[in-house]
């Protein structure tokens, strides 16, 4: 974490808030949300891009002096992740799209930066406060018009807009007021709370990481208990299975994890019997997942990515590679996309580019539980879980989450 005998900063202006805001933003925005999904999407990206970058540059800027040590301890990371990613983009497979590979090595140049100079033991930093505050606004939109709109029918759709996620042919999702959009349902009266999103589990993703940033590092923030209650009842309208194992990592790893510091017997009992329901919670999630359209698609990406994966083990079949479509059940139809980051890191770079997040998250679980940090612990497990079930390549959020681990475990100590 950041001593601030290392980094001064000079006077936090208007302009520090107004670019804090700015990159919480763009975070939010580039995670899969609507408007990267449309025709004109690519230009939608690099407008975030470019806001993201241009925000984060000037924070990292608003630093005045920084300690000698502090520069060399914190570059030696950075030199290998630069290093890394050298490699990477000039890989023969990944030739072709070395420019997207360099600007999500700028981006993750920014996050490192920003997190090494602003993360502190006590506080979260000004971005990620405001994170959590624009996915409550969010939520609390999306709330409204998913209760009054898509369930009750009181609202009505003002039009539409045509996404082409998961769908080569595109589909006309409901909008309202340009600020909440219909995108999947559940049965033709059920209609999920995507929000902003292009699907319900990426809605639910942003909601469950803004909780877990709330619950576990900004609890003495104004209005904590209602922020959390927003947020929950956000992830439950999404009807997100993520979402709500996820909610189950937090609160029950929380509370058991309390239990064993305090020593309260009964009360280790009682969360140890909560994990067990919760366990069997997730387990009958998990069978009813499976047993659905939902999870023959999961269990077909897996198929599909293990044998895509087996062609190039080693440095994988480019960057944004759809190698693993050939692979995929006739059945699928025009449901060509993948479900997970983990296989789809496994196709695009192979063993290369999974080793160093395996390595940040099993450092980050073993640095945790040696030091005691229960919420960077709690944190890491919610982490390698949505690693595993929900796509985030290539996002910024994905970078944030495993630098966030990254500086919070105590790796720069």
């Amino acid at each position: 974490m950041v001593n601030h005998q290392n980094v001064t900063f000079r006077h936090h202006s208007v302009i520090y808030k107004i670019s804090s805001l700015v990159m919480a933003c763009a975070l939010i925005l580039s995670t899969r949300s609507i408007w990267l999904s449309t025709s004109a999407g690519a230009k939608f990206g690099n407008f975030v891009f470019i806001t993201f970058v241009l925000s984060g540059g000037i924070l990292i800027l608003n630093v005045k002096s920084i300690n000698k040590k502090f520069i060399i301890k914190y570059f030696k990371s950075y030199i290998f992740i630069t290093i890394f990613m050298i490699i990477y983009m000039l890989l023969p497979n990944n030739i072709s799209h070395i420019l997207s590979i360099f600007k999500l090595y700028i981006c993750l140049t920014i996050i490192y930066f920003y997190f090494c100079l602003y993360s502190q033991d006590t506080d979260l930093p000004l971005m990620l406060k405001y994170y959590i505050n624009s996915m409550c606004i969010i939520g609390i939109i999306s709330l409204f018009f998913w209760s009054f709109g898509s369930v009750l029918h009181v609202l009505k759709p003002t039009g539409t807009i045509i996404s082409y996620w998961a769908n080569e042919n595109g589909i006309a999702c409901n909008s309202y007021y340009g600020i909440y959009f219909e995108t999947q349902s559940l049965a033709p009266n059920m209609i999920r709370n995507s929000a902003i999103f292009s699907e319900a589990p990426m809605s639910a993703v942003n909601f469950l990481l803004a909780l877990a940033l709330q619950n576990l590092y900004n609890t003495d923030g104004k209005m904590h208990k209602l922020k959390e209650v927003i947020l929950i009842l956000s992830v439950l309208s999404t009807t997100s299975t993520t979402g709500y194992i996820g909610l189950l990592i937090i609160y029950i790893l929380k509370y058991l994890l309390s239990a064993l510091n305090q020593k309260n017997l009964l009360r280790i009992i009682v969360f140890t019997l909560v994990g067990i329901v919760g366990l069997i919670i997730i387990h009958v999630l998990f069978t009813q997942k499976l047993g659905g359209i939902s999870g023959e698609v999961r269990l077909d990406d897996y198929r599909a990515g293990v044998k895509a994966w087996r062609l190039y083990p080693i440095f994988g079949s480019g960057y944004d590679s759809t190698l693993f479509q050939t692979f995929m059940s006739n059945w699928r139809s025009n449901n060509l996309g993948f479900s997970n980051t983990l296989m789809n890191i496994l196709v695009d770079g192979g063993i290369y580019l999974l080793i160093p997040y395996v390595y940040v998250l099993c450092k980050a679980v073993y640095n945790t539980i040696k030091s005691r940090n229960e919420s960077t612990f709690i944190f890491s497990i919610l982490v390698a879980f949505l690693f595993m079930t929900t796509l985030l390549i290539n996002t910024y959020i994905l970078l944030f989450m495993f630098v966030f681990v990254y500086i919070y475990s105590g790796y720069e100590q």
